[in-house]
């Protein structure tokens, strides 16, 4: 409780002190004032202070002046916004506001959309970890934080993330190349380019702009049953190629083409021992090497804008295609102990599991949306939107240990295909009374379908000693939920915005892929779940544009949450109990002098079951049932950074230091602090500059105090004899010191 009472207090104080130094209307604002950021959160193109939602936004501009290049660093300074998941990369777990009931998503689908040019790039059936698309030339990053249903659909439960890509510039030729080399204390080095090239082909009329990147970040860990130092590595390349046309000033066309190839090495056991065993050899963190996979996650993206403005509207369509691949080969280990068990010859402790896994998908989507122009009392938005999601793929995991056992080496042989279509209709209207008072109101009507087929069979030794037959599985699940969202902002004055809404959002069914292998009789099929968020809020400036902040407190009401149960004979997903999440966020930017530039940002929040449930039984700690007030897993209680950075010249150019400073509180991977115990810890990081007008020099170390704190964990789990996995901690990349070589023509 004090730390709400501290947080409100703080936020109250600023609204007290903002009207007393506010520039009068009509003033201009200093030269030394924080640069407004524009956003489209709405789809309309607004002033982030205007927006009624509470919104993180950073520019591209922003993002490369701090060294921002993958999801993981907009999460690290984003308040609310967090990964619980098994590291970063393709395993990257998307939560805000602690609305999440453990560190593992499954394949369930995610409760934060994942947006890419306003394409949902995440849908059900394509869990699993959120596409680690590069912030690469981006134009900006918005962070919703609280359900977006109204205007992005279902994955949106909790909040969105959008990735908004720098469109071709046709009216002049330009372009910029990065190199970075940097090295990982106990680790491997890392190095990463990219190149832009913008050209006009036809002035103000036609041009292109291309971009292309290579990532390769050395990995730490060492692997202790292959002996390989440094087995956790990811390579990450891409290319992304656009064209824009505006034959005049009423039509616009935009095409952009992306491809991505990323691999994460040992991605989905990229963690360390939470006990390191002695005498093992490696100054460093060390993995056992139980399972040992390579994610391999391929996305090739197109995407068409067309737009139309008329002298009161503008029709705008929007039609997108994704195709993803994503292929996981690895090797197990568990299954060979208990095979030996069975067939009493421990000969049989010599063989090794290789698991192989390929899944294809593709995404299309298209929107036709219709929006009035103008800054008249009455505003609107209406539009149609249609989603084809489909994947398909396979599962095999095969030992020649275990033929003597069963006279075959099929342990287990999965094929499955997943569909999802929906089709929605939405609109939302503001009307502006008394010059000061914005009343919204908005709702998104959709039909969805999703269907899997499924196809199981094989040898589980750990749920039977004999082979399974095979058994198929035809699932279809059908809704058409209705998401309204309300708001009413009041405008004290062109520098006070206060605010509250109400919203709703939801989440689709699926259902368990390995519910009938080996006996284990598990539900099949998962619900959907929902749940409505109310919100107050305020987004000021102040001292003539040189203090930027915004507040607000939020209550979630969450219903049927979906939640990894177990039975007897296996883990598979439910639904159980009801969950409430309130707290409060703030975020403030300060310019008080013209060289120095300070900025933090924190959340509080309280995140725990509302109504009792005996059936949720979980599958590493064994513990059955939840009680009223019991603490979600994956769920920190307080998150905070914080920034400062000084700028100076050097000779006749300018140059700069920053530090940074970020905070990530307690969480567990089960209710009611069980499990194992993950984050609490601090993170800082200094970074310094000289621009020489064509190019830049920056020095940086990341991980200033070489902390070993973890964002993730994996509780301890054996079935008999078999141990499934250990205990382990997905820690953050240690200490890394590096340099960065950046020009623009």
């Amino acid at each position: 409780m004090k730390y709400f009472l501290s947080a409100l207090l703080l936020a109250g104080a600023c609204l007290l002190v903002r009207p007393s130094f506010a520039q009068s209307p009509g003033v201009n604002a200093s030269s030394e004032a924080l640069a407004e950021i524009v956003v489209t959160a709405t789809k309309r193109t607004e002033r982030l202070q205007d927006v009624p939602v509470s919104i993180t936004a950073e520019t591209g501009v922003e993002l490369e002046h701090r060294g921002a290049t993958q999801l993981q660093d907009i999460i690290n300074t984003t308040p609310g916004l967090n990964n619980p998941g098994s590291g970063g990369g393709n395993s990257t777990n998307l939560t805000i506001r602690g609305v999440t009931t453990g560190t593992d998503l499954g394949l369930k689908q995610s409760t934060v959309a994942l947006l890419y040019d306003d394409m949902p790039i995440d849908p059900v059936g394509q869990g699993g970890g959120a596409s680690n698309l590069r912030v690469v030339d981006i134009e900006r990053v918005e962070v919703l934080r609280g359900p977006q249903g109204t205007l992005f659909g279902s994955g949106s439960l909790a909040g969105a993330i959008r990735y908004i890509t720098n469109k071709p510039d046709l009216s002049q030729f330009s372009g910029s190349v990065e190199m970075t080399g940097a090295q990982t204390e106990t680790g491997a080095a890392s190095f990463s380019g990219y190149a832009v090239l913008n050209a006009p082909i036809i002035e103000n009329q036609l041009g292109v702009r291309l971009v292309a990147y290579d990532y390769d970040d050395g990995g730490w860990i060492a692997d202790l049953r292959s002996g390989q130092a440094n087995a956790n590595p990811t390579k990450t390349d891409g290319a992304r190629f656009s064209i824009a046309a505006k034959p005049n000033d009423q039509f616009s066309a935009n095409l952009t083409l992306t491809y991505q190839d990323s691999k994460d090495y040992n991605g989905t056991d990229n963690g360390s021992l939470a006990v390191k065993p002695p005498g093992t050899g490696f100054s460093g963190q060390v993995s056992d090497g139980i399972n040992e996979y390579l994610i391999e996650l391929k996305s090739t993206i197109a995407a068409l804008t067309l737009q139309y403005d008329w002298d009161s509207l503008t029709f705008t369509s929007v039609s997108t295609y994704h195709d993803r691949k994503s292929n996981l080969t690895g090797t197990d280990t568990y299954f060979v102990p208990l095979t030996a068990l069975i067939a009493g010859s421990p000969t049989l402790v010599q063989g090794v599991n290789i698991d192989t896994s390929g899944i294809d998908g593709n995404i299309y989507t298209q929107e036709l949306r219709l929006a009035s122009k103008g800054d008249g009392n009455f505003k609107w938005t209406a539009g149609g939107f249609f989603l084809h999601a489909s994947q398909g793929g396979g599962q095999e995991a095969d030992s020649d240990a275990i033929i003597p056992v069963i006279g075959s080496d099929n342990i287990v042989d999965l094929i499955y295909h997943f569909g999802q279509q929906e089709i929605a209709a939405f609109g939302e209207a503001t009307y502006t009374f008394a010059d000061k008072w914005d009343l919204t109101g908005g709702a998104r009507v959709s039909h969805y379908m999703v269907s899997a087929q499924i196809n199981t069979g094989g040898y589980v030794p750990v749920y039977s000693i004999l082979p399974s037959a095979y058994t198929h599985t035809d699932f279809h699940d059908l809704g058409t939920p209705v998401d309204p969202r309300v708001s009413l902002a009041f405008r004290l004055d062109p520098d006070l915005t206060l605010y509250t809404q109400v919203a709703r959002g939801y989440r689709v069914g699926g259902v368990n892929l390995t519910s009938d292998v080996g006996g284990r009789n598990t539900p099949s099929t998962y619900a959907p779940d929902s749940l409505w968020n109310y919100e107050i809020g305020a987004k000021g400036r102040a001292f003539d544009g040189r203090l930027t902040y915004s507040t607000d407190f939020y209550y979630i009401d969450w219903k049927n949450i979906q939640v990894a149960l177990q039975n007897q004979l296996g883990n598979y997903t439910g639904n159980a109990s009801e969950a409430r999440n309130y707290g409060i966020e703030f975020q403030v930017d300060a310019k008080p002098i013209s060289w120095l530039l300070v900025g933090a940002a924190f959340q509080v929040s309280k995140n725990e079951i509302s109504k009792d449930d005996p059936t949720i039984s979980r599958p590493a700690t064994g513990l059955v049932g939840v009680v009223n007030g019991d603490v979600l897993p994956a769920a920190p209680e307080g998150q905070a950074s914080t920034y400062a950075e000084v700028d100076f010249p050097v000779a006749n150019y300018q140059g700069y230091v920053r530090a940074t400073a970020s905070y990530l509180g307690d969480e567990w991977t089960d209710f009611e602090h069980n499990g194992t115990k993950f984050g609490g810890f601090a993170t800082e990081g200094i970074r310094g500059g000289v621009n020489f007008g064509s190019y830049e020099v920056v020095a940086f170390i990341n991980n200033l105090s070489n902390s070993q704190g973890a964002t993730g964990a994996l509780d301890p789990e054996t079935a008999g004899p078999v141990i499934i996995n250990n205990q382990e901690l997905f820690r953050i990349r240690p200490r890394t010191v590096g340099l960065t070589l950046r020009a623009k023509f």
